[in-house]
């Protein structure tokens, strides 16, 4: 895993370098000091975010204010707060897994925020744990794992990481399909793999995601042999038109719903000439929601020649992480779908 280091104080002041970091067996794809000026955090942050797995971030008391606000701007991360010089965190946000050691996982990348005078004061294996440095990655695909391996978990995986020789204690009673990796690759690998191995290919309609399911499948190389492509129809009409999903389905159930989902996937399926397809449509938000039909609701429904699948799912966030949770959730779906035929 290349791991992003951007230290938020003056290089004095910094408790790190890079030989810590090599120290407890990190892969450094930057490390960078950054004045503590707001433009320059955020603009470091999207640099190191941008061309690394996982990125931590060395705070102190004078840069944190700065640094929860190039969070909301840049990651849309709203529930980093300061109040007076101590930082503090509200529920379903940063968790602290140290003394001022907070984490969260940034669409779907590892991200750490530790105090500067880390090195004296913290604990290494909460890092080492979070960011699987001589761990073995676990992916596991809509199942809730409680245990003291779990470093991320949320609506459409959950992330482990285990040493090596624990590891079937660790995962002996998951459903071993469930677990679509141990070496730690992205759900669209793991999907891309499936593809490879069964030699079949995919297409998708999207409703809500507009395109992010077929642009993440498409980052892996080679994967035009199995991604033959897709629509993204936000319209009734183009729902209609493209897909053929039934006007009279859309009255009376609505775009979002598991009909129209289901539709979607047998229209693409059949007009691309795919041995199986995905879908979605949903409420990403802020607007558009109803008292039966909330933000974050979103049908996903995978197709085949002999068989449909469809399920529900109310992702919590704001407006791009349901939507980047969607497409994660997508594409896991599409692939247990696939084995399961």
């Amino acid at each position: 895993m290349k791991l992003g280091v951007v230290c938020i104080a003056q290089e004095a002041n910094c408790g790190s370098d890079e030989s810590f970091f090599y120290g407890i067996g990190a892969d450094i794809a930057l490390f960078v000091y950054a004045d503590n000026n707001l433009n320059i955090i955020k603009n470091t942050l999207k640099f190191a975010f941008s061309i690394s797995d996982g990125v931590c971030v060395v705070y102190s008391k004078e840069s944190w204010a700065n640094l929860q606000k190039a969070m909301l701007m840049e990651f849309e991360r709203s529930s980093v707060f300061v109040e007076g010089t101590s930082p503090y965190v509200i529920a379903k946000g940063f968790k602290a897994v140290a003394d001022r050691v907070y984490f969260d996982r940034v669409y779907n990348k590892p991200f750490l925020m530790l105090p500067y005078d880390f090195r004296e004061n913290v604990d290494t294996e909460p890092i080492k744990r979070v960011f699987g440095f001589d761990m073995l990655r676990v992916g596991i695909f809509a199942e809730k794992v409680e245990n003291k391996y779990v470093v991320y978990s949320d609506e459409a995986e959950t992330i482990l990481s285990v040493d090596a020789s624990h590891l079937h204690d660790v995962t002996n009673n998951i459903d071993k399909k469930k677990i679509y990796t141990i070496n730690g690759e992205t759900p669209q690998m793991a999907l891309y793999k499936t593809l490879q191995e069964r030699n079949v290919t995919v297409s998708t309609a999207e409703s809500c995601t507009a395109g992010l399911i077929s642009a993440r499948i498409a980052d892996i190389p080679g994967a035009s042999s199995y991604l033959k492509g897709g629509c993204a129809t936000y319209s009734n009409e183009l729902k209609n038109r493209f897909l053929g999903v039934n006007t009279n389905t859309l009255k009376n159930f609505g775009a979002v719903s598991k009909e129209v989902a289901i539709q979607m996937a047998v229209g693409v399926l059949n007009n691309a000439k795919t041995d199986f397809s995905v879908a979605v449509t949903g409420i990403a938000g802020p607007a558009g929601a109803t008292k039966e039909k909330p933000v974050g609701l979103v049908y996903t429904a995978a197709a085949s020649l002999n068989n449909v699948a469809v399920e529900k799912r109310i992702f919590k966030g704001n407006r791009k992480m349901i939507r980047h949770k969607s497409a994660k959730f997508a594409l896991l779906f599409l692939r247990d779908f696939i084995l399961s035929q």
